[in-house]
Order: structure tokens, then sequence, then C-alpha cells
């Protein structure tokens, strides 16, 4: 079976869609080159969602029980317990916004290591350390719940990324240093702090 991309669709939601992992999806479509990046109209192939062989979404992982206990049994076991305790709430988020929840989770653990209190020295707060005008920018009112800064951080990486051409790197870049510095240098900035925070979410997003 074949879909063509309509407005709004992104590879993380048409795989949640048709019960798929993304490495299923894009294994089956070679043609997409960054994952995110598809344009409206593009065709996709989806794997096994033939009537006879369509399988429902696995939706244990997503499910939160009536204490607010997140099931973390699909978590990458590489992450800190306290950042994949959000796991169900990091994929959801990612999903929303059209990014990989592996790469939103790996900038978690570099920003706040999952404590939804955390504040920075220089005033950044929550689970994605948000800078107060940044939080007001993408329409967060309290950084210190984790909901709204799991949005309020994968949307910015979204604009990031939708900025810089879909390059991760540079898109990190941006979220630490700020767009204004890419640009002028034309690449990761040279500050130590942005080339080891760079480095430092890389490392977890591709272990």
């Amino acid at each position: 079976m074949n879909h063509r991309i309509q407005q709004g669709d992104t590879l993380w939601s048409l795989a949640g869609r048709y019960g798929l992992s993304l490495r299923e999806l894009t294994a089956a479509n070679p043609h997409i080159a960054n994952p995110h990046v598809v344009a409206v109209g593009d065709e996709l192939r989806i794997p096994g969602a033939d009537a006879s062989e369509r399988r429902e979404p696995d939706r244990d992982a997503m499910v939160l029980s009536q204490a607010g206990k997140a099931r973390t049994t699909d978590a990458p076991a590489h992450l800190e317990p306290a950042v994949r305790r959000w796991w169900p709430m990091i994929r959801e988020e990612a999903q929303r916004a059209g990014i990989e929840p592996e790469l939103l989770a790996a900038l978690v653990q570099a920003e706040s290591h999952g404590d939804p209190h955390a504040v920075s020295w220089v005033g950044a707060r929550g689970l994605t350390q948000l800078m107060p005008e940044t939080a007001r920018e993408v329409g967060v009112t309290n950084p210190s719940d984790p909901r709204q800064s799991l949005r309020g951080g994968a949307t910015y990486l979204k604009q990031q990324l939708d900025r810089f051409g879909g390059d991760t790197r540079l898109a990190l870049a941006a979220y630490n240093a700020g767009a204004g510095n890419v640009d002028y240098y034309g690449g990761v900035p040279p500050f130590q702090e942005t080339q080891a925070y760079v480095r430092k979410v890389m490392d977890t997003y591709r272990a």
C-alpha cells in the first residue's frame, strides 16, 4: 500500500498511524534521505498495510497508569532512569511536533537529566531548559510543567530543524547558542559549551 504525503504528515505520525517503527518505515522508503524533510505529494510505501497484514499499533508503551506514572517498557535502555520515566510523554510530544522521540529524549537528558524543576544559572527552566523569552514564543506558560516543557522544547527544536534544512547538528547548536550564532559562523559556533553540547546530544541520540 502507498500513502501520499498530506499537509501536516510526518514520518513519526505515519509510523504511529500504521503501527510501524520509524526504522521499518524508512527501510521501506530508501528514497527518503532525511526523515526530517518530507514533501507534500511524496509517495511512501507502507509495509504490511494491506488489509490482510495490517496490525494494531502498540499502545502499551504509551499508556499512563491511574497514578500518573508512565510505563516505560519501550524507552531506549541507554537513557538515564529519570529521563526514561518521561518516555511516553516525550514520544507523544515529539510525534506531535514532527521530530524523532529519540532526539527529544537525548536533548532532555543533556538539558535537565529528567528533572522538571531544573533551573540553570542563566534562568532556563524545565525538562527542555527553555529561556523565558523562548518559552513565551512557543506558548509555554509554566516551564516546570513537564507536558508544557516537552511540547515547547519539541516545537522550538522543530523550528531549528526546519530553519537549517533538517541538519540535526546545526539545529542543536541553534537550540543551545541561538540561530543567529549558527548563521554568523556558518555552522556550529566555536563555543566550547555549544560544541560539547552538540556532541553529548548526538552521542545519546545515536546510541
